[in-house]
C-alpha cells in the first residue's frame, strides 16, 4: 500500500528569533490526521517543493495544533522562495 499524499499550500514566514529560520505551518486537520496514524514527535517526510525532491522533518507546534517545517536557506535560494510567498507542498511520511 502507498503512503498517502498530503497536498497543503501554506505562506512561508520567518521565525522571529535569531538566525532567520523560515517555516510554513500545517494546517490543524492535517496535524491532527497525522498525530493520529503517526503518534507524538517529529515526524520524517519527503516532499515535492516547486519540483524538487527533498527530505525533511515535520516539527509539531502544539500552541496552534499544526505541524512547521522548515524551509531550508538553500531551498528558498535555489528555488527563488521568499518571505511572505505561498508555496504548494506534496508530500508523504517516510516511516511509522
Amino acid at each position: 500500500m502507498n503512503p498517502k499524499v498530503y497536498t497543503i499550500s501554506a505562506k512561508v514566514w520567518r521565525w522571529q528569533g535569531q538566525g532567520g529560520w523560515h517555516f510554513v505551518a500545517i494546517d490543524t486537520q492535517t496535524f491532527h490526521e497525522i498525530r493520529q496514524s503517526f503518534g507524538k514527535g517529529m515526524v520524517p517526510i519527503t516532499l515535492t517543493l516547486n519540483g524538487a525532491k527533498l527530505t525533511a522533518t515535520l516539527f509539531p507546534h502544539l500552541q496552534t495544533e499544526s505541524y512547521l517545517l522548515a524551509i531550508k536557506k538553500a531551498w528558498r535560494q535555489k528555488l527563488d522562495i521568499q518571505d511572505g510567498d505561498t508555496i504548494e507542498i506534496q508530500f508523504q511520511i517516510t516511516q511509522k
